[in-house]
Parts: C-alpha cells; structure tokens; sequence
C-alpha cells in the first residue's frame, strides 16, 4: 500500500504541470531559505538504509579521495527535475573528470526500481543514484525539494545548498534560460581552493515529504 504522504507527493506534483501551462504557483511548493551551518559528517547515520538499485547500501561518506561530492534529490514524477536532467549530466560530464563525485539521491519509495531504470535510461544519466527509504541522506543535507543540490566537501562540511541555476525563479516561471548558475559557480570555487560566493539558495521544485 502507498503511504498517504507519496501520494499527496505524486498529486502535488501535477500542480508544477498545471501552474507552467496557467502560471498559478500552487501545488508542489518549492523555495525555502537555507543557513550555511553544517556538521561533521557521521557515516553510519548519515547512510542508514541507503541502497542502490540492486538493493545494495551504499554511502557517499566519507568522501573517499573526491575534492567534493554533490548530492542531487531527484523524483520521476517532478516536472522540474525532468527539465533539469540534461543540465544535471552535463555538469557531471565536467566535474566528474576534476575529481567531483556526483550521486543523484530518490527519496521517493513510490517510484519503482523499474520505473527508475527506465527514467535513467531516457534521461540520459550516466551516474550512479541511491534510494533513500529512511531519509537518512534527505536528513543530512537537509534537503526540502527536488531538484535540490548539496555540495560537501571532505570534513563533511557543506558548502552550498539549493537550486541548480535561476532557470526557474518559481513555479510556473521560468526563464529561456539561466542568468545565474550557482551550483557550477559553487563547484568552480571548490576546485579553486577559494570560498563559495554563495553558499545557499532557494531551490524550487517539488517538496519532500519528510518523516
């Protein structure tokens, strides 16, 4: 049986449809604001229960030698995530090769092994995504909505939150294309050894229902 709050996930969802076509933001809420603390990251918490798609856990603490790892929250049924898919393997085309690791993380039970498969297949992901039952990973990165980006970097301190870019200001609003691109800016700064200008951001999308 569903759990009520997938499904009022999945019907909140179809409001992100209707709000594009009618340009009322309703539905499946997005923004929120974020604070910049962070904390030491606590392996075993932090992976509890996570699995891949062959049902074997996993973690993407500790960082393992990568300079950084992005974590992106991800469902099948929100819109927005579907628009961003191409944007997403393409900074993980460009990073990946400076030592970035990238996870795409469904916190989503309602959405199937085989439905997910055939999302990556048409999509065109190419990297790996973990399922996240017990919301330790959505817990973690205090992590709202999908698509939502968390960069952590080794120490397991976070260094930015939120959207991907400005390509969506809100729901039912979204720009030809993005004026500003922060999780890439964010990446840039990290490989650089330098601060990130902006450490947190709005995300807007569809919103994780949390335990």
């Amino acid at each position: 049986m569903v759990h009520p709050r997938w499904i009022s996930f999945r019907r909140g969802c179809v409001g992100i449809l209707v709000a594009g076509v009618l340009g009322v933001f309703t539905g499946c809420a997005g923004s929120r604001p974020v604070s910049g603390k962070s904390e030491p990251t606590r392996d075993a918490a932090s992976c509890e229960g996570v699995v891949d798609l062959d049902g074997q856990a996993q973690c993407p603490f500790p960082l393992s030698g990568a300079r950084a790892v992005v974590l992106i929250f991800v469902s099948i049924e929100c819109p927005i995530c579907n628009r961003y898919a191409p944007e997403i393997q393409r900074l993980e085309n460009q990073f990946s090769k400076q030592g970035v690791t990238f996870w795409l993380v469904q916190p989503s039970m309602d959405e199937s092994v085989d439905q997910t498969r055939r999302y990556l297949s048409e999509y065109g992901y190419t990297f790996g995504l973990l399922r996240d039952p017990r919301q330790s990973l959505v817990r973690r990165a205090d992590a709202r909505v999908t698509p939502e980006a968390v960069v952590f970097v080794p120490g397991g301190k976070v260094v930015y939150r939120g959207r991907i870019d400005d390509r969506h200001a809100a729901l039912g609003k979204a720009r030809p294309a993005p004026t500003r691109r922060e999780l890439s800016d964010a990446l840039e700064a990290v490989l650089a050894g330098r601060p990130v200008a902006v450490a947190n951001t709005q995300a807007v999308g569809c919103t994780i229902p949390r335990d």
